[in-house]
């Protein structure tokens, strides 16, 4: 059975619940997120915490800030034991900032023109 975004608290949502997701993407949850609270700070049942940001405008706003909003400085996983170290973390593209992220993001770009 799936849970239906209107019976979320949005004091309490996890998006990291593998359960919202059982029935694809929570659509209805999203949209009411981005009405209610676009920007939440959400906390995990191990004690992780995390920003939730819904709206396209600021989700926009964010990647063109790193010094305020950082995937080097402390991550991209909100889970305690990472998959890997932040120190390997950051030298995969999810995990780097500018400049280094937009040349290594231009390099995979002109990759992906190749047509094999």
């Amino acid at each position: 059975m799936s849970i239906v975004g209107a019976d979320v608290s949005l004091e309490t949502v996890d998006l990291m619940d593998e359960d919202l997701f059982e029935a694809g993407p929570p659509h209805d949850l999203f949209t009411r997120m981005r009405a209610e609270c676009p920007v939440l700070g959400c906390e995990t049942p191990e004690g992780g915490e995390y920003w939730s940001v819904t709206k396209a405008s600021d989700i926009s706003a964010i990647s063109k800030d790193p010094d305020t909003f950082s995937s080097e400085r402390d991550g991209v996983f909100v889970r305690a034991g990472m998959p890997m170290p932040l120190d390997v973390l950051n030298q995969v593209i999810l995990g780097m900032d500018p400049p280094r992220h937009t040349k290594y993001r231009g390099i995979v770009q002109k990759l992906s023109l190749i047509h094999i």
